[in-house]
């Protein structure tokens, strides 16, 4: 559970980027 929460978390930045 913790190591899937940052995932969605750094995906959607590196999308914006």
């Amino acid at each position: 559970d913790i190591a899937v929460v940052p995932l969605l978390v750094i995906l959607p930045v590196l999308e914006s980027q």
